[in-house]
């Protein structure tokens, strides 16, 4: 099962470059699936990816960005199709706390939980340090881990978006239904798979909800979600 290795390079040189270097140095994301399906599925943290990813390919691709496919091989990122999920920002984010606040599935998730949400009394305390590093240094090692870097991240290159298709969480059987038609010819049965051990107990609440917005403003103009009233 991919795990942090496969997410955005921390405090490193933005995917393009990345790609770039992966290129030229002949390493690649891709997988035999992706040439397979002649798809590209962009994988964002707690928007169901792991069902969605072994009903199309059959396995497990990765958390890489768009960005990411783009820059090691043009050619096939232009060719073939590319398709994303996202999910409603604040639903999103309490699905992530809650994962990793139960220890997530790995030691490096349990370690992340330990470093940065544990020393927090609740998940309002969390979200303040998060804004406040944001708009302290622009910058927040803890928003830049998979699970809670912005969607954006994932499937825009310079606030543009760079898949053919995003399929919504809210509408997940339907547009999944429409995805699994374009790659396959047919309509797969979607499983559900990887659901939060902690049955989503910690919800956000209203004023949470508010600074979320305020550090996923992005991804809620980007695609679509109503700010919190």
């Amino acid at each position: 099962m991919p795990h942090f290795s496969t997410f955005l390079p921390l405090n490193a040189l933005p995917d393009r470059y990345i790609g770039t270097l992966r290129r030229l140095s002949g390493q690649t994301v891709y997988q035999p699936c992706h040439d397979a399906k002649q798809a590209i599925f962009v994988h964002v943290p707690k928007v169901a990816g792991t069902s969605i990813s072994l009903a199309i390919f059959g396995q497990e691709t990765g958390h890489f960005s768009a960005q990411m496919y783009k820059y090691t091989n043009p050619a096939k990122f232009h060719s073939y199709f590319k398709f994303g999920f996202v999910r409603d920002p604040a639903d999103r984010f309490s699905s992530a706390y809650n994962y990793l606040k139960n220890g997530g599935s790995n030691k490096t998730d349990n370690h992340f939980a330990k470093t940065y949400i544990d020393r927090h009394e609740d998940m309002a305390s969390f979200l303040e340090m998060l804004l406040k590093e944001k708009k302290d240094f622009g910058f927040s090692k803890a928003l830049n881990w998979g699970h809670f870097l912005p969607q954006f991240e994932f499937l825009c290159d310079r606030n543009e978006i760079q898949v053919d298709y995003v399929g919504r969480f809210e509408n997940l059987q339907s547009d999944f239904e429409f995805i699994s038609h374009k790659v396959s010819g047919e309509q797969a049965t979607l499983p559900h798979l990887n659901a939060s051990r902690a049955h989503r107990l910690d919800q956000a609440g209203e004023d949470e909800r508010k600074l979320i917005w305020q550090i996923y403003q992005e991804d809620y103009e980007l695609f679509g979600y109503d700010a919190p009233q």
